[in-house]
């Protein structure tokens, strides 16, 4: 498993996350994890706090570890940054 970095500029006004670490295998399953935990998989899934399925491509993805299995085997969100208008 590897820590990533998400981060998005696409809804920056109040009340939306700019950027979430999440836990995951891949890039691809980072990607869709939205910063309450769930998985943005379907176009049903548009996200007024967060980037909708249709501009998930848009998000920004570093690499920050690779930590194997230590902080477990399932994605997972680590942290999230919000703005709270």
């Amino acid at each position: 498993m590897k820590l990533y970095k998400v981060s998005q500029d696409i809804r920056n006004g109040y009340d939306t996350y700019d950027s979430i670490v999440v836990l995951a295998k891949n890039e691809d399953s980072a990607r869709i994890m939205h910063p309450d935990g769930y998985l943005v998989t379907e176009k049903k899934d548009l996200c007024g706090d967060w980037v909708d399925y249709e501009n998930l491509n848009k998000v920004s993805i570093t690499l920050l570890a690779d930590v194997g299995n230590k902080l477990g085997k399932e994605p997972k969100v680590i942290l999230a940054s919000f703005n709270a208008g």
